[in-house]
């Protein structure tokens, strides 16, 4: 932990007694966060935002607001990533550091305000956040083994790949003609 992360204080961020019923962050694969971050152009990111806040809140019994926290991502994105790897350092797991990722994480979000083709980059955002989801995931498997680690693919998750998908797609090839053309 960085002197800067050692600084900001944790309130009783893991009460035990909650730990062994249920995960204690949104279980997701790595593979499956990337997948619909890209294809839902980041807004996957916003709903991972969110769960991973309803069940802090739930856990901790605390009066955040998860919608708020999620919309938000800017300002919350460093206290949830902080959360994650002080839980994961209790578990004795390695994690990078939640500042390092979270700076990374906030300039390739905001790459999305850049001219054609540099907005492309934007999509490279999720990728500072799957250290996270590994971790998550450690976490997720020592104190809830029989949780359900969310890896499949469902209907809706299927159609809104192949959607956005082809959207995206779609944005790579026009971001490169438009800057050919400019």
């Amino acid at each position: 932990m960085s002197s800067w992360e050692a600084a900001l204080p944790i309130a009783d961020v893991v009460p035990q007694a909650n730990l062994a019923r249920s995960p204690a962050f949104f279980p997701v694969s790595v593979t499956k966060l990337a997948v619909m971050s890209v294809c839902t152009f980041g807004l996957y990111q916003i709903y991972w935002f969110y769960k991973n806040w309803r069940l802090v809140k739930s856990r901790d019994q605390s009066r955040i607001s998860p919608p708020w926290r999620s919309v938000l991502g800017l300002l919350f994105c460093y206290p949830l990533f902080r959360r994650v790897r002080f839980m994961a350092q209790q578990q004795a797991i390695a994690t990078p550091s939640a500042a390092l990722l979270f700076t990374a994480w906030i300039v390739a979000t905001l790459l999305s305000y850049s001219p054609p083709p540099y907005l492309l980059l934007s999509f490279g955002s999720v990728l500072f956040m799957l250290p996270i989801q590994r971790a998550v995931n450690r976490i997720n498997a020592r104190i809830a083994p029989q949780h359900d680690p969310n890896r499949r693919f469902g209907a809706l998750n299927i159609v809104i790949v192949l959607v956005g998908g082809l959207l995206a797609i779609l944005s790579v090839i026009g971001a490169f003609i438009e800057s050919v053309q400019a």
